[in-house]
């Protein structure tokens, strides 16, 4: 089953980049096409299409990375099977972009080979971590702890306060020009172009709080987990909500979403986790005092 998966996402990789398959093989082509090959390793603002190319191509390898990873898994260790899940897509995207000089409606570029290789290492970190779950918890296990509770209400709290920010003030784009625009203007804004609180205090805060709540839900409903598996998708997911959440702001004229966004949001995962992690295991201070939140088993 396993050979079964790996074969039908590579014939699908080799469908999306080699399609329609009219290779042409003269000589006169051939010398044409070579020194068209692009061998920047990133977007660049000419292209702002690209952008969409890159995340297309990292994921049209996750599956991959994901089918991969049990096959290898089942005669090798964790370190080693992603590394040879990595390695074979970067082999794979390769031979499809040296395929492609010989297509005449493709264009071979290093940028994909590069996204390529890093959507397959998403993926078989993914089935890694996914494993490891599934390992130490049983899904009838972790069905028979998932109940709604405290930590239940407020995870759901603060997923949605960011998202409620974002629709206070209601001022939506007019056109398709104007969301190109604003999209544009995110996709090129320096990292610290606007020092306002909706851009640095405000992101700290509300992902802060949501990683903080997300752990203790974690903690609360998979009791069987060890701690690091319950950080580490912790702040895997809080960071791709704190990625994506710029995306509705887009829409509204109202807000200038810009990557310093991102990066206090993701700095505010990290605080969340790591205020956690000190409730719950105090390294000093609180050395011989009982966690102050009660243990899972005792809820």
């Amino acid at each position: 089953m396993q050979l079964i998966i790996l074969t039908a996402t590579v014939s699908v990789i080799l469908l999306a980049t080699l399609r329609p398959f009219n290779f042409r093989f003269e000589r006169e082509f051939t010398s044409e096409r070579i020194p068209m090959i692009d061998w920047e390793p990133l977007p660049t603002r000419e292209h702002e299409g690209m952008f969409v190319d890159t995340a297309l191509n990292i994921l049209l390898f996750i599956p991959y990375g994901m089918a991969f990873y049990p096959r290898r898994r089942s005669t090798a260790g964790i370190p080693m099977a992603i590394l040879s899940a990595t390695v074979s897509a970067t082999f794979l995207s390769s031979f499809c972009e040296v395929a492609q000089v010989w297509l005449p409606t493709r264009h071979p570029e290093f940028r994909d080979v590069v996204t390529n290789t890093l959507g397959a290492f998403a993926g078989a970190t993914a089935a890694a971590v996914w494993e490891r779950i599934v390992f130490l918890a049983p899904a009838r296990e972790i069905r028979s702890h998932i109940h709604w509770n405290r930590a239940s209400v407020a995870l759901l709290v603060f997923l949605a306060l960011p998202l409620v920010h974002s629709v206070i003030h209601l001022d939506p784009v007019r056109s398709v020009e104007e969301l190109e625009e604003h999209a544009k203007a995110f996709i090129h804004a320096p990292v610290f172009d606007l020092w306002s609180a909706e851009n640095t205090a405000l992101p700290f805060l509300f992902l802060g709080a949501l990683s903080f709540s997300a752990a203790e839900w974690a903690m609360a409903s998979l009791p069987p987990l060890r701690t690091p598996f319950t950080y580490i998708p912790v702040f895997l997911l809080s960071s791709l909500y704190a990625v994506l959440l710029p995306i509705p702001r887009i829409f509204f004229r109202s807000f200038n979403p810009n990557w310093g966004s991102i990066l206090f949001g993701v700095l505010g995962i990290s605080a969340g986790i790591a205020l956690h992690r000190w409730f719950r295991y105090p390294l000093w201070g609180l050395m011989g005092e009982r966690n102050r939140f009660p243990s899972p088993q005792s809820r």
